[in-house]
């Protein structure tokens, strides 16, 4: 059975069951689900990195779109003196000033945050981490490969995002 013969339920099914069961049991949960043996875990395995892909593809896009809207043109000469004061170049080093005053409050102070009672450390995005990816790619006795375990983070993401529905089924999506 090709992937464009099943139906995007199924894939939906797959895909969502992928991020939380192994492969080898998403095959039996469909299977107990339709009576049939429809899909093999190669087959689901597919499914997974053929909707990654398009999903990759879709934010690289998009970022590319970003991108264009922000690009500047701005080049520093390479012959600029920055102690000049009179050279023109030096306007960057302002607008880095006035960037940092504009987004003074979104800028941790080191130094302040942990006399607040506050963590400074990573250790709770690496729990987020261990939770949303290592609980089901850091079972006993599984081994992936670059490219499984990219597609099933990628569609954790786009689970987490809330944009499940919006990849899976564009034409009905709100």
């Amino acid at each position: 059975m090709r992937s464009e013969y099943i139906s995007p339920l199924l894939q939906e099914l797959v895909g969502y069951y992928s991020n939380r069961l192994s492969y080898k049991e998403v095959e039996k949960l469909v299977e107990r689900i339709s009576g049939k043996k429809l899909l093999s875990d190669q087959k689901i395995w597919q499914i997974i990195v053929n909707k990654a892909g398009q999903v990759s593809v879709e934010w690289q896009q998009e970022n590319e779109e970003i991108n264009k809207i922000i690009k500047t043109d701005v080049a520093i000469s390479s012959e600029v003196d920055i102690y000049d004061p009179d050279s023109p170049e030096i306007l960057l080093f302002e607008e880095l000033k006035t960037y940092f005053k504009k987004h003074e409050s979104e800028i941790i102070d080191y130094e302040r945050r942990p006399k607040a009672g506050k963590s400074i450390g990573s250790g709770r995005v690496e729990k987020a981490v261990d939770l949303v990816i290592g609980h089901r790619q850091k079972r006993k006795g599984m081994s992936w490969s670059s490219l499984g375990s990219k597609a099933l983070a990628i569609l954790k993401v786009v689970e987490l995002n809330g944009e499940w529905q919006q990849f899976w089924f564009p034409e009905t999506a709100i």
